[in-house]
């Protein structure tokens, strides 16, 4: 069975060759006709052309039941073959399943699910036309179930002929003829029920032809109504008995057959078909192909016929033409092959190759056309195709950059062209295996005979690592890890502890091994020894503990740590590598037994055996004092502070330094509480000071900063300068200093009357009054006012308010100051003549030219002004008038004042300074006076305040004191004329120095003969210690303190076992002896005593021992024979023989 397609061509009239676009796409959705029933082998010539078409329904409200073409069931004859199905779509576009129910053909089944007693309705149109000729190798199209009698229908010479009940009717039918035909089914009681068949005419009138019972059976008549008749039969395919209700579901088929036979001349003369086209050209392309033929000019229509179906479109059916009469002889066979592009490969997978991919795929559809090559675009880019050429998978795509990913897209191509691109399959190219790359970032915990190894391992080159080798001796001999190491992890045993190793790695694959890794080193230790011969001396809350230290376990010791009564450890800090050691923390006056043990990286070591000690107090200077608060006065500024802690010495007085430390002075009478009072402050200066307090053993530390800041009330102004006005007065004034605190309004008075404030408040000159009556004078005050109150009052300034205005009053008081090249002329204001001030004019030609006086002088009146002139030339006299402008015009001139400019002096030159304890001499030369004899020189200290010099103008030497030894500090000197201070010297730097101070701290280690002294050095006064001096009879002898060869402390030697001294040690300088310490009191270790009875052990001459008691550092004493005893418990001496000793 194969499927046919069916395409009618509408034919041109003028045309003659004819030429057919067969569009597979719609071949595939459009026809199937009713070959699909054809037998295997059967020739490719169409049957009748039949249609048919179902409607209504089967039953009331029920829907519709199937109407199934049965296929031909391939079994032999006489057996049954109900299980065989197929499909087929009819000329309608309808499908049809089909149930083989006989041996010899198929037939249509109609399949009802209604109940038993239901009336079922159904119309039927069956439509033939015309045929050449019989199909060859079956005679039915249609038939049922075997039956003894020949009844049914068959083709002979192109008719459809029916036998009911075996006989022929002699009934002529014509073809092309409709018939509409109606069954109706009825139920009787149990009974299966009888079928009614209706036929509808030509002439639309519904006759009932036929009624089949299931018991008593039926025949049709032959020949019914007006028209043609076409016949149809029902047979009961199912097994049921005659005697049972037909139950629901139960099959009939309905057969179709004809009654009427032609003649053959009838039926040629009937119907003649046309001659048969002839194609000429059949052209493949997209899922299409392109027909050309020539026709006969009879036909009125064309069926082109393609096989198979599907995507190779090979056609292998004829193409016919059909007339009204019927279907020509087919035409001959063309064969072509529709294509178009392939499809898009697809299921890419790629293999990473060396700089190369291998892609395998799945292949795609052809498009109808083979595949003659691929091609591919790696990461978007252009398409290259496959060379060779190749057809299958996989291809392989070279070119590529290893350990760069890509991704690549293949696809196919075919003649008609290159087809869709598939999705992109990733894939990173790698190169050929090698050896392990280096292990890196080695890192080596050593322990105690032994160590840990951690590592990265390195890129296995492709090959997994099955082991690491190392080497001790730079790679010149390997060893394996047994067990294999194949993470970043190792260790190594039965190491020497405190030696040094350098070990190498590399990493082993099945390539072979690598190459060896940077080199680490490590060194095996475990933790110190402990201390021996622990000596304590007591401190202070402490104790200096001296020992021998012990092995340090192969790696150095970094701290020790000590226990105080069998308590926890605690580590020195900052850490103590050697001794001695001072333990810190203890209680004064009570016994402490101390521990010391040693720690390296390894950990803390065993412990030493205990030394007991007890600690003394040392007194300490006080603490510094807190708290400090300070409450401004007039000039004053009174301060309260909390007492720091006296250092276990009574505080004996305070200091107090305005200069951040750098100079203190005490306070006199002494401060020993919290209260003090400074005086003689200048208001509106601020002050930081800071305190300390002193006790006999010192000065203590410094407060933090306080900041004081003494204030009053405002003074007076002053040089008031009434200008009257109308009904008021401006009052133009010299500004009072603050009292230290910001003015914050002035307040006036009339006529020594009630003081009144500004509202809104007045801060600076000028001010009006008003409020008065013109032409009545009055006298007027002012005061300022801050935060303390208000100031005192200014002297009162009279005037009298007028209405009009005159030109000012000639200025008055002329007195002028020179200055360098320019002069500044004081002069008062005369009034305003009751219009305001406008400006003021000078002149210097006795009035001839006047010049304007552009300095932002006061324009207030009554007022004394400054006027400067400038562009004078020194040395040269001028006589000097002024005159004042209003809105009226000037006034008349003020009488002269002559003034002769000058300058200030020149800079001196220091030739040069030499240093003294805490001063400096300077040697220099003064400059040009300027013009004006030089009054006094000054000096400055790092850019600091000017102060005086103490000497005559014209001295060339000075002598600076205060200065702080051991301070390089750098001096600058400058003169004064009546000019005002010169310019200032170039700096000289200088450094005082004086006698060293007193030793900050004496720590003595007596022994027998001889002490030991640790001296902490006091401050060297600038100049570094030489020497050092003590005394041990109160001052009155000073003696060289010296080192002995290989120590490291000066030491007194000669001194008596177990005798108490007390000792006083001062340094020396280049400047000469410095301060003398505290007296410092010791006692000289004790002799051990040997019992000169006991002869001990030993031969005559030769070595032996000797008991003895006593100190273990002092000398002892055998026989009379001194001899020295270090930390032994027994001596080694040398005796005497018996016959000596007699």
């Amino acid at each position: 069975m194969f499927p046919l397609h069916r395409f009618l061509l509408s034919r041109p009239r003028s045309a003659q060759n004819r030429r057919a676009l067969l569009s597979l796409a719609a071949v595939l959705t459009l026809v199937v006709a009713l070959f699909p029933m054809l037998p295997s082998g059967a020739v490719v010539v169409p049957p009748p052309t039949m249609s048919f078409d179902f409607g209504g329904s089967l039953g009331d409200s029920r829907g519709g039941a199937t109407l199934e073409p049965v296929a031909a069931c391939p079994q032999a004859s006489g057996t049954p073959c109900n299980s065989a199905t197929g499909y087929a779509r009819d000329l309608n576009g309808e499908y049809w399943r089909w149930s083989s129910t006989a041996n010899v053909g198929g037939g249509l089944r109609l399949t009802t699910t209604a109940p038993v007693g239901t009336t079922y309705t159904m119309a039927i149109k069956f439509s033939f036309s015309s045929v050449s000729q019989s199909p060859t190798g079956y005679s039915k199209i249609l038939d049922y179930v075997n039956r003894t009698s020949d009844d049914g229908f068959y083709f002979q010479n192109g008719q459809l002929l029916f036998y009911p009940g075996g006989s022929k009717s002699t009934a002529v039918y014509p073809a092309n003829t409709v018939m509409d035909l109606v069954t109706v089914r009825q139920s009787t009681g149990g009974r299966a029920g009888t079928f009614t068949v209706y036929a509808v005419g030509a002439d639309k009138k519904l006759t009932k032809i036929f009624v089949y019972n299931d018991t008593t059976g039926g025949s049709l008549p032959a020949a019914f109504g007006s028209g043609s008749i076409i016949g149809l039969f029902h047979d009961d395919a199912t097994t049921a008995t005659r005697n049972e209700a037909t139950p629901s579901g139960r099959v009939y088929d309905f057969k179709v057959w004809s009654n009427q036979a032609l003649t053959e001349a009838q039926l040629q003369q009937a119907v003649l078909p046309p001659p048969a086209p002839v194609a000429t050209s059949a052209t493949a392309g997209d899922k299409q192909i392109a027909v050309s033929w020539n026709a006969a000019d009879t036909a009125t229509g064309y069926t082109a016929i393609a096989s198979p179906g599907g995507a190779s479109c090979s056609v292998d059916a004829p193409a016919t033409s059909t007339s009204v009469n019927g279907a020509s002889e087919p035409s001959n066979t063309l064969t072509a092959t529709p294509r178009t592009v392939p499809g898009a490969p697809f299921s890419l997978l790629g293999v990473a190759g060396d700089g190369q991919a291998f892609v395998s795929f799945a292949t795609p559809a052809n498009g109808g056309s083979p595949i003659t090559n691929y091609e591919y675009s790696v990461d978007g880019g252009a398409w290259t195709a496959v060379s060779p050429a190749r057809t299958t998978s996989p291809i392989t795509v070279g070119g590529l950059t290893n350990n760069v990913p890509v991704s690549i897209r293949l696809r196919a191509v075919n003649e008609a062209g290159p087809g869709a691109a598939s999705a992109g399959a990733s894939v990173t190219p790698v190169p050929p295996p090698t050896v392990p790359a280096a292990p890196t970032a080695l890192v080596a915990t050593p322990a105690n005979g032994s160590a840990g190894l951690t590592f990265t391992v390195g890129a296995n080159g492709g090959r997994a690592i099955t082991n690491h080798q190392y080497s001790f001796d730079g790679g010149r001999t390997w060893t394996s890890f047994s067990p294999a190491v194949t993470t970043g992890l190792a260790a190594f045993s039965s190491l020497t502890n405190g030696t040094t190793y350098e070990v190498v790695l590399r990493a082993v694959n099945s390539i072979g091994a690598g190459p060896a890794s940077e080199a680490v080193r490590f060194t095996p230790r475990t933790t110190p020894a402990a201390p021996t011969g622990l000596v304590a001396r007591p401190g202070d809350g402490e104790a200096t503990i001296a020992f021998v230290p012990g092995s340090n376990g192969g790696s150095a010791i970094t701290n020790y740590e000590y226990s105080v009564d069998g308590g926890s450890w605690t580590p020195f800090s900052p850490a103590e590598l050697s001794s001695p050691v001072i333990v810190p923390g203890l209680t004064n006056s009570t016994l402490a037994s101390i521990r010391l043990r040693a720690v390296n990286v390894a950990g803390a070591g065993t412990a030493s055996a205990a030394v007991t000690v007890t600690p003394v107090p040392t007194p300490v200077t006080p603490a510094a004092p807190t708290d400090l608060a300070a409450t401004p006065g007039d000039g004053s500024v009174s301060i309260t502070f909390t007492l720091g802690a006296d250092g276990g010495s009574a505080i004996t007085n305070h200091e107090y330094s305005f200069d951040g430390g750098l100079n203190w002075t005490a306070f006199s009478p002494a401060v020993t509480t919290g209260a003090a009072t400074f005086t003689g402050l200048t208001n509106g200066t601020t002050y930081e000071v800071v305190l300390r307090a002193v006790n006999a053993v010192g000065n203590g530390d410094a407060s933090e900063a306080v900041t004081l800041a003494p204030r009053t009330v405002p003074d007076a102004p002053t040089a008031l300068l009434a200008t009257a006005g109308d009904g008021e007065v401006t009052i133009v004034f010299t500004e009072p200093a603050d009292g230290g605190s910001a003015i914050t309004n002035y307040e006036y008075r009339v006529d020594g009357g009630s003081w009144t404030a500004f509202s809104p408040a007045e801060l600076s000159s000028p001010v009006v009054i008003g409020g008065l009556t013109n032409d009545v004078e009055v006298s007027i005050e002012l005061r300022a006012v801050n935060v303390v109150g208000s100031g005192a009052a200014s002297s009162p300034v009279d005037v009298t308010p007028v209405p009009a205005p005159t030109v000012p009053d000639a200025p008055t008081g002329l007195v002028a100051t020179p200055g360098d090249m320019s002069a500044s002329v004081e002069f008062t204001v005369g009034g305003d003549g009751g219009s305001a001030v406008i400006g003021h004019e000078y002149s210097i030609d006795g009035g001839l030219n006047w010049l304007s006086i552009v300095e932002p002088l006061s324009l207030a009146v009554p007022v004394t002004d400054t006027a400067l002139l400038s562009g004078l030339t020194n040395g040269v006299t001028y006589t000097v008038i002024i005159r004042t402008l209003n809105a009226v015009g000037p006034s008349a001139a003020s009488e002269g004042v002559e003034v002769t400019p000058r300058t200030v002096p020149s800079a001196p030159s220091i030739e040069s300074v030499s240093a003294g304890g805490g001063s400096a001499t300077v040697r220099f030369a003064f400059g040009d006076d300027g013009g004006s004899a030089i009054i006094a020189h000054e000096y400055s200290i790092d850019g600091g305040s000017w102060q005086a010099l103490d000497v005559p103008t014209d001295a060339t030497e000075a002598i600076i004191s205060g200065l702080t030894d051991g301070v390089a500090v750098a001096i600058r000197l400058r003169s004064v004329n009546a000019a005002g201070a010169g310019a200032q010297s170039d700096a000289v730097t200088v450094t005082s120095v004086s006698k060293p101070a007193a030793p900050g701290g004496i720590t003595v280690i007596p022994g027998p003969t001889s002490v030991e002294i640790i001296i902490v050095p006091g401050d060297d006064g600038g100049s570094p210690i030489d020497s050092w001096e003590y005394t041990d009879d109160g001052g009155e002898t000073w003696k060289p303190l010296t080192t002995p060869e290989g120590g490291t402390n000066p030491t007194i030697p000669g001194l008596t076992p177990g005798t108490t001294y007390t000792i006083i040690v001062r340094p020396v300088n280049a400047l000469g002896e410095g301060d003398p310490s505290d007296p410092v009191t010791f006692t000289t270790a004790g002799v051990p005593v040997v019992d000169p009875t006991d002869e001990g052990t030993g031969s005559d001459d030769g070595s032996g021992t000797l008991p003895y008691t006593g100190s273990d550092s002092a000398p002892l004493v055998a026989g009379g024979a001194a001899m020295v005893l270090v930390g032994a418990v027994l001596v080694v001496l040398r005796r005497r023989s018996p016959a000596a000793a007699r």
